[in-house]
C-alpha cells in the first residue's frame, strides 16, 4: 500500500552553495512565493511537483530518461519560520522501507527560476518543480531534518510542534532488508506501476481501435451510396442526350440501345484536339456533329397522297403525328415510337431492313 511522508522539511531561507557552483541567497519571501505558486498551479498540468530519486534524468531502477514513474506527489506546501515544509502522498512501500533503513536520508528541491513558468498570461516567480531524495549525495541546504524524522513523526495539527516518535524496544524497529531484497522490492514496485500504466494504455488503444472500425464502416457505406447515386445520375444523363439526338434526327430510334451502351462504358477524360474533356461530354458533341439520319420532308404526288423517301422518314412522320395528337404534351419521341412500332409491324420490318 502506498504511504505518506508528512511535514518534510524541503528548503530553507539562507545562503547556500548548490552543486553546480556559486552561491544563492534565499529569502523568506522567496519561500512564500513558492507556496503561493504551488496553490495557484494546483489542479493544472503545467507543473505537478513530485518525488524522485536524485537529480539525474535516468535511474538505475527504471533504465530510461523518459517515462519514469513518479515516487510520490507533493500534496501541500507551507512555510514555518525560515523553512519550507511539504506533505507527500502515494509513496511506494518499498521506498518507505528504504527510508526506514536510512538508505535515503536527505532531500533537495528542484525549482523553476522566475520567468520560466507562465500561468494565465503572467510570468511566475520561483516555482517548486520536484523533490529529489538523496542517498550518499549531500544537499546544498544542510540544516534540514532528515527523511526518517518526517516519516516517523506523528500526524501534526496546524500550529502544533511535536517530536518524532522514538523506538523504545527492539521489536518496534522496522525489519531490515538485504540489498538484494531492497532491489527486488523496488523492481516489484516499478513493475506494478508500469503494468498499471500499460493496462490503461492498452484499454485506451482498444477503445480507439473499435471506434475507428465503426467510423470506417460508416465511411464505406457512404462511399457505396455515393457511387450508386453517381451511376444513376450518369444513366439519366445519357438517356437525356440520346433521346434528344433521336428527336433531332441525329440518331435513329433503333440506335438508342447501342448509344446508351456505349455511353455507359466510357468514363474519365479524353484529350482531343489539344483539349481535355470528360468522355461523355466529348461523345455528346460527337453526336451533335451528325447530320440528320432520316429524311423528314414529305413528297406529295399532287393527288393528296403523301409519299416518303424511305421507311425511316415514314416512321418519323407517324411518330411526330402521335406526339402532336397528345394535347397534354406528355408523350415524348420514345413513347410515340413504341406505339407506332406496335401498330405498324409491316412498316417496322421495312424500317429495320433499311428500306
Amino acid at each position: 500500500m502506498p504511504g505518506t511522508i508528512n511535514r518534510l522539511e524541503i528548503f530553507a531561507a539562507g545562503t547556500w552553495s548548490p552543486a553546480n557552483g556559486g552561491k544563492i541567497t534565499v529569502a523568506e519571501s522567496d519561500l512564500d512565493e513558492m507556496v503561493v505558486h504551488f496553490s495557484d498551479l494546483s489542479g493544472s498540468n503545467i507543473v505537478k511537483p513530485h518525488l524522485k530519486l536524485g537529480h539525474g534524468d535516468a535511474q538505475r531502477w527504471f533504465g530510461q530518461k523518459t517515462g519514469i514513474p513518479t515516487l510520490g506527489w507533493v500534496d501541500n506546501v507551507w512555510r514555518e519560520g525560515q523553512k519550507l515544509f511539504a506533505n507527500i502522498v502515494d509513496v511506494p512501500e518499498a521506498l518507505l522501507d528504504m527510508i526506514r533503513q536510512r538508505r535515503y536520508h536527505n532531500v533537495s528541491v528542484e525549482i523553476f527560476r522566475p520567468g520560466e513558468i507562465e500561468f494565465k498570461g503572467k510570468k511566475l516567480g520561483h516555482v517548486l518543480s520536484a523533490i529529489a531524495i538523496l542517498g550518499t549525495e549531500m544537499p546544498a541546504v544542510t540544516d534540514l531534518a532528515g527523511l526518517a524524522s518526517a516519516l516517523f513523526a506523528s500526524q501534526f495539527s496546524s500550529g502544533l510542534d511535536q517530536k518524532p516518535t522514538e523506538f523504545t524496544a527492539e521489536r518496534d524497529r522496522p525489519a531490515m532488508f538485504t540489498q538484494i531484497q531492497v532491489d527486488a522490492l523496488i523492481e516489484a514496485a516499478v513493475h506494478a506501476a508500469t503494468g498499471l500504466a500499460a493496462t490503461k494504455f492498452t484499454s485506451t488503444v482498444d477503445a480507439h481501435r473499435a471506434e475507428l472500425q465503426v467510423m470506417t464502416a460508416r465511411a464505406d457505406t457512404a462511399e457505396r451510396a455515393l457511387a450508386a447515386n453517381a451511376a444513376e445520375f450518369a444513366q439519366r444523363e445519357a438517356a437525356t442526350i440520346v433521346d434528344q439526338a433521336i428527336k433531332d434526327g441525329k440518331l435513329m430510334p433503333a440506335q438508342k440501345d447501342m448509344a446508351l451502351a456505349f455511353m455507359g462504358s466510357i468514363s474519365g477524360k479524353i484529350t482531343f484536339g489539344g483539349t481535355e474533356k470528360p468522355a461523355k461530354v466529348l461523345f455528346s458533341e460527337f453526336i451533335a456533329s451528325f447530320g440528320k439520319q432520316v429524311a423528314l420532308g414529305e413528297i406529295g404526288s399532287g393527288q393528296g397522297k403523301t409519299e416518303f423517301a424511305n421507311a425511316a422518314a415514314e416512321v418519323d412522320h407517324l411518330v411526330k403525328l402521335r406526339m402532336s395528337s397528345d394535347s397534354s404534351g406528355k408523350t415524348d419521341y420514345a413513347m410515340a415510337f413504341a406505339v407506332v412500332r406496335s401498330e405498324n409491324p409491316t412498316l417496322m420490318s421495312r424500317y429495320a431492313a433499311g428500306e
